[in-house]
């Protein structure tokens, strides 16, 4: 989730979410429409998606761990956070 949090916050679009593996995974869909899955590689080749549901960044962020997670993360990047571009 962090990672798809980063890449809305750069390149806008949208936060997709679905199971994999029984395990959440959320990527991006791009406003051009591509969608991008940088932590993808972490799931075996050919893994069943779950159905794909857009969630919204408040929704993503409203889970304490993960907030802390992406702050964290966007100040090694060398961001201060939560732009809010998405």
């Amino acid at each position: 989730a962090i990672t798809a949090l980063v890449i809305q916050d750069e390149f806008g679009g949208e936060l997709l979410r679905a199971t994999v593996e029984d395990m959440s995974h959320y990527w991006n869909r791009l406003p051009d429409g591509a969608e991008m899955d940088l932590t993808r590689h972490q799931f075996p080749e050919g893994a069943a998606y779950g159905p794909t549901v857009v969630k919204d960044r408040e929704y993503v962020l409203s889970f304490p761990e993960t907030a802390s997670r992406y702050l964290l993360l966007r100040r090694q990047l060398g961001s201060d956070g939560m732009r809010g571009t998405g």
